[in-house]
């Protein structure tokens, strides 16, 4: 999933490891309402359990988003399960949500 949007339009990513691990629905959330021109890009690959919460956070958000299925979507610890991004370029310095957000 790592090359489904370019990194200059992503605001954060989460990895497999960190999806499996935290629940970022929280943050997600108060990231999305302050910014409506966003989408959420999901790894299909990601277990369904934890997918169909980031879903529901998607449609209570009213936020647009796509589950990438591909063979050619990583699916291991480091490889992008959820993307937060913009129609436009954003360059954020940091798009890791752990790193941004570390208090988890």
């Amino acid at each position: 999933m790592d090359k489904i949007a370019a990194y200059e339009r992503i605001e954060l990513k989460i990895t497999i490891s960190e999806a499996m691990r935290y629940d970022w629905t929280t943050i997600l959330e108060k990231v999305m309402k302050k910014k409506r021109n966003y989408q959420l890009l999901f790894n299909g690959r990601l277990d369904m359990e934890i997918l169909g919460q980031y879903i529901r956070l998607a449609n209570r958000c009213a936020m647009p988003f796509a589950i990438k299925n591909s063979q050619h979507y990583r699916h291991n610890a480091e490889s992008a399960a959820i993307i937060l991004c913009a129609d436009h370029a954003l360059n954020r310095k940091e798009i890791d949500i752990m790193k941004r957000y570390p208090q988890y």
